[in-house]
C-alpha cells in the first residue's frame, strides 16, 4: 500500500507492515503528494502473475515549484521520472490525478492542474475543453468503464467517445467530449446521435 503525505512525501507499506519513505525523486526533495494512482494490473510481488510495478503520483515541491508535476515509476516507487510535454503549464500546482481503468490499452491519465484539466494520451499532455475558463479545478474522476480508445457505431459510422468527470472548485460540471470520423461531412450526424446519448447520462 502507498500513502501520500503533504509534509513527508510518499510512503509505502512493505509486506503490509512498516511504512517506509519512497522519496527518490530526481531533485532529491520530499514533495507534497496529492494523488497516488497504481497501474490497474499493479502486482509488485507477482501474486497475480502480472509483474506490473508501474505507478504515478501528483507531486508539488514547496521549495522548487518548477518541479511540480506528475511522476511515473516503473520499479514500484524506487525511482521516478517526470512526465512532461505538450500543454503542461510552465508553472503548475497539481491538485488531483486519475488513471484510466483501461490504462493497459489506452495509456491515459487525467490531471487537475491550476485551472485546467490535462490528459496524458500516452506520449504527451493535452488540455481538455480549452474553451472552458474555470477559476480552479480541484478534482477529477473517471467512470469505471472509461476507455479513451473505445469506439461505437451510429448508422454505419464509427465514433470515438471520451467522457470525463470534471469537478471545479465551486461547480460540479460534466464535460462530454466527442470526436467522430471517417469524414467531416458525417460529423454532424454523429454529433447529433452522440448528443442524444450524452443527454441521458
Amino acid at each position: 500500500a502507498f500513502m501520500g503525505s503533504l509534509s513527508h512525501g510518499l510512503f509505502k507499506s512493505v509486506y503490509n507492515q512498516t511504512m517506509v519513505e519512497y522519496n527518490n525523486f530526481p531533485n532529491k526533495m520530499k514533495p507534497q503528494i496529492v494523488a497516488v494512482c497504481l497501474h490497474p494490473l499493479y502486482d509488485e510481488f507477482g501474486s497475480a502473475c502480472t509483474d506490473q510495478s508501474t505507478l504515478f503520483v501528483g507531486a508539488n515541491f514547496i521549495d522548487s515549484p518548477s518541479d511540480n508535476g506528475i511522476y511515473k515509476s516503473v520499479d514500484a516507487g524506487n525511482s521516478w521520472t517526470k512526465m512532461t510535454g505538450g500543454d503542461w503549464p510552465s508553472t503548475a500546482l497539481v491538485k488531483d490525478l486519475a488513471i484510466s481503468p483501461n490504462y493497459v490499452t489506452d495509456s491515459t491519465l487525467f490531471a487537475a492542474v491550476n485551472n485546467r484539466l490535462l490528459m496524458w494520451d500516452g506520449s504527451t499532455w493535452v488540455r481538455v475543453a480549452k474553451d472552458n475558463n474555470w477559476d480552479d479545478v480541484d478534482m477529477v474522476a473517471l467512470p469505471g468503464g472509461y476507455n479513451r480508445l473505445a469506439t461505437c457505431s451510429f448508422g454505419g459510422m464509427t465514433c470515438r467517445s471520451s467522457v470525463t468527470e470534471v469537478l471545479p472548485v465551486s461547480l460540479s460540471t460534466r464535460s462530454v467530449i466527442w470526436s467522430c470520423w471517417p469524414s467531416s461531412s458525417e460529423s454532424s450526424r454523429c454529433a447529433s446521435a452522440q448528443a442524444k446519448r450524452s443527454s441521458a447520462l
